[in-house]
């Protein structure tokens, strides 16, 4: 038993200093490479994919409820309402889609968005795009939640 304590003793010293050795070899190989960091606001890097802030260009959004349905975290909420004087060459979305239905409100809450994508690949009229801003913070929360339309006709439409 006494054998086994001083067994385990020596091997926790040796396993301490390969621990530390490899990192001072990483921190080593690192120290003289050039740096990487970016005096952000100042300068800024492209990210190539990168899942920035929902935008939906609600003048295209024919209502489906399937970005609703897609989304893990409920951050998504839409209001639709038939239309009444629906004509098939008059309300048609930019894809070719009918605008049976026409959109009250579209709002996201971005402070439940986990940016997973799920919503804009469910979307069959690609009016639901995630861009790359980042720069959306705010003090508040209730800024944070997006009303995309009042009525379906002040809405954004494509540019």
């Amino acid at each position: 038993s006494k054998q086994n304590t001083m067994v385990r003793y020596f091997y926790n010293i040796w396993a301490t200093v390969k621990s530390i050795s490899i990192g001072m070899k990483l921190t080593m190989k690192r120290m003289f490479l050039p740096g990487i960091t970016v005096e952000y606001p100042f300068e800024s890097l492209d990210f190539d994919g990168f899942r920035g802030k929902l935008v939906n260009y609600t003048a295209d959004c024919i209502s489906c409820n399937k970005c609703v349905v897609a989304c893990p975290v409920d951050c998504i909420s839409l209001t639709s309402r038939e239309r009444e004087d629906f004509d098939a060459q008059k309300h048609k979305a930019s894809t070719g889609h009918p605008l049976r239905l026409e959109l009250t409100s579209y709002d996201i809450d971005m402070n439940k968005c986990m940016y997973c994508n799920l919503c804009t690949e469910a979307c069959p009229t690609d009016c639901l795009i995630m861009t790359d801003d980042i720069e959306y913070s705010s003090d508040d929360r209730d800024d944070m939640t997006i009303a995309f339309c009042e009525d379906s006709s002040t809405g954004y439409g494509r540019k």
